[in-house]
């Protein structure tokens, strides 16, 4: 009986212990898209002028991971 009740709690909504931390996930979310932002920023700045930004080049890499952690989340 004990097992069934604690089972509708958590079905319910009752029970804290099982429910996801949207805070906690936003905030990781947001602090890994600040940390790509700083790595894109070091490679546009490390980028002279009149440099072609194209393929096969460390930027068409980052952008393909960017787009691969995009489409999963």
């Amino acid at each position: 009986m004990a097992e069934a009740n604690h089972l509708m709690k958590i079905l319910s909504g009752y029970d804290n212990k099982s429910k996801t931390d949207y805070r906690a996930k936003a905030a990781e979310e947001v602090d890994q898209l600040r940390r790509k932002a700083d790595l894109l920023r070091e490679m546009l700045l490390s980028v002279s002028e009149g440099e072609t930004i194209g393929q096969g080049d460390v930027y068409e890499v980052f952008l393909s991971v960017s787009v691969c952690v995009c489409d999963q989340g």
